[in-house]
């Protein structure tokens, strides 16, 4: 096909935009379902499913979409800031082809009848409810996402959805996805005849079955491919876009006659696809592809730097290779799926949060309003920030959330994150755990500690004032010294055990502690022998060097704030005088 002449790429109607040949191939061939497991940087979010989006708003006028996220906040954080870069690069903006929330512009009948006659009937007019639903994005020609996500599973509840996405499904549980899936009903006599019906478009990296809470039920869709079907509307696809580039270019030449014949050949090409893309045989594709699929824009030297720095999830993470890591070789040893609970969103107060109200502590099912709150902070180019809380009747401590800023936010930005989050927690008593270093500079007049407890108990009034704001900081680190990493070794192997008296039962919040349930799987064990020629165990800190927008979920830094804020003088002395050699596995004990 290398004869047939393509479009002019420098002429003004022309928009020229980078794809990697993964996301050419999901582009050209817009299959009814999708299920790609792509390593890291593939752009998964900002070109793939951005790309089925866009086509989508003009295919499906009027009709409701569900996007499924693994926790919600990663969507407000991180999804959602994703798609609507990719929804820029698509030539879609916010405030201009979309909107977030429920609040339509309205239009008279007499200004519709001015737009194209196929735009008309559901111009900013979706066909369905929309309701009091602001975790919803509503395009111009009346496509809507409803966002949910896998921690708030009622989000989605008694919805009706042409076609569902969903992005890191190796977090979904396939037992809470199922009746999520059965929202796809409904509008067959609008939307019956595309081959987007009914559908899913699901992405992922390569599920890591060692690691607590995710599946690999994903790889199961491999099954559901046919490959015969799937190169036959490879070929049809092709064929219709040399079909598209002729076209376009004998209308950049003004040639009318060849335009028009191209035109047709078009037309007959795009109806042949669009009944191929419909044929049960040529409906679903399902692709591995590694990082270097993207290595035009992640560059050699990234990979080289991700292969040198391996944090253990190098195969899956970024090869795409199904991950045969062992869990002795993780720092954190013990850490089981006991160590975590699903449930601590409170149903009622959750579902009254989203785009618009942002939520606050209320919906943390296990925070006591009324007692203390407890921090554990670590300082770095990556500040975290956990908060957890003693339940003494039950001798059971819950790290509750996790927080953290990165370049270009600082401490002022983290404590008003904190103040705002928490600002309808009764007891304003926080007892602070944090890293030695906090206070290190602080004859030079550089005390991070300080400055964030500062931070947290003052306000800026609106005359550039500091007053009060309520809470009282009790420091609880000054006089500590630097926790060595072998004892931090044994204290979170007696600790995580559940076998020694006198230490509580660590319980962590899978959705709202994502970051620290990541950095301890991902955290990986060294040895290290001293000038006594002593072999000590030591954690792999090599991830502290990655880029900071890669830190929180990529680093062992998460979990050195959930080390300060356990590891705190009391429960180092019950562990201390507790023999190593009577921990066995948690999960065996229970």
């Amino acid at each position: 096909m290398a004869h047939r002449v393509k479009p002019k790429l420098d002429h003004e109607e022309i928009q020229v935009n980078y794809a990697n040949w993964a996301a050419q191939t999901c582009g050209l061939m817009r299959p009814k379902n999708l299920y790609l497991i792509g390593g890291r940087g593939t752009t998964k979010t900002t070109e793939i499913q951005a790309e089925r989006i866009a086509d989508m708003v003009y295919e499906l006028p009027g009709a409701p979409v569900a996007w499924i996220a693994d926790v919600y906040t990663n969507l407000e954080k991180n999804i959602l800031p994703a798609l609507e870069t990719g929804l820029k690069r698509k030539g879609l903006f916010e405030g201009v082809h979309y909107i977030r929330g429920n609040k339509l512009p309205k239009y008279s009948r007499y200004q519709k009848e001015k737009l194209p006659i196929g735009l008309r009937e559901y111009f900013w007019n979706p066909v369905n409810e929309i309701g009091k639903t602001p975790q919803i994005l509503i395009f111009f020609t009346g496509f809507n996402i409803t966002f949910g996500s896998m921690d708030k599973p009622s989000s989605l509840a008694g919805g009706s959805f042409v076609h569902i996405l969903g992005d890191e499904v190796k977090y979904f549980s396939k037992k809470k996805l199922a009746p999520m899936l059965k929202a796809s009903r409904g509008y067959r006599e609008l939307y019956g005849h595309s081959p987007y019906y009914r559908g899913k478009t699901f992405t992922t990296d390569m599920p890591d079955i060692n690691n607590i809470g995710e599946e690999d039920w994903i790889l199961n869709y491999v099954d559901e491919m046919d490959v015969d079907g799937m190169e036959k509307l490879m070929e049809v696809s092709l064929i219709r876009n040399e079909a598209l580039m002729e076209m376009v270019r004998y209308e950049q030449e003004g040639n009318i006659i060849e335009a028009a014949k191209k035109k047709k050949t078009f037309e007959k090409w795009n109806e042949i696809w669009h009944e191929t893309r419909r044929k049960p045989e040529c409906q679903t594709l399902f692709m591995v592809n590694s990082s270097y699929v993207n290595i035009d824009i992640l560059s050699p030297e990234y990979m080289d730097d991700a292969l040198a720095d391996d944090m253990g999830d190098v195969e899956p993470a970024l090869l795409s290779i199904e991950p045969k890591v062992k869990a002795n070789v993780r720092f954190y040893s013990q850490l089981s799926a006991i160590h975590f609970y699903q449930d601590g969103l409170d149903t009622v107060w959750a579902e009254r949060f989203n785009f618009i109200n942002k939520a606050d502590c209320r919906e943390l099912k296990y925070l006591d309003l009324n007692s203390p709150i407890d921090i554990g902070v670590d300082f770095g180019n990556m500040i975290s920030l956990v908060i957890g809380q003693h339940e003494v009747a039950k001798n059971i401590y819950r790290l509750l959330k996790f927080m953290y800023v990165i370049p270009k936010e600082w401490i002022p930005e983290l404590a008003a994150k904190f103040k705002e989050y928490f600002e309808p927690h009764r007891n304003k008593t926080i007892y602070y755990y944090y890293d030695r270093s906090g206070n290190n500079y602080q004859k030079q007049g550089v005390d991070h500690a300080s400055e964030l407890a500062h931070a947290i108990e003052f306000n800026i009034d609106d005359n550039g004032k500091e007053v009060p704001s309520g809470w009282r900081v009790i420091a609880m680190s000054k006089t500590q010294g630097i926790i060595p990493q072998q004892e931090e070794h044994s204290f979170m192997q007696k600790i995580m055990s559940g076998a020694v008296q006198g230490l509580p039962t660590l319980l962590i919040d899978f959705w709202q502690c994502k970051e620290i349930r990541l950095s301890m799987e991902l955290t990986r064990t060294v040895y290290v022998t001293n000038k006594a020629g002593v072999k000590q165990i030591k954690k792999k800190k090599t991830s502290e060097k990655l880029t900071a927008e890669k830190l929180p979920t990529e680093s062992t830094n998460p979990s050195d704030a959930a080390k300060y804020i356990l590891m705190r003088p009391l429960w180092r002395d019950i562990a201390k005088r507790y023999n190593t050699s009577n921990v066995g596995t948690a999960s065996v004990r229970k």
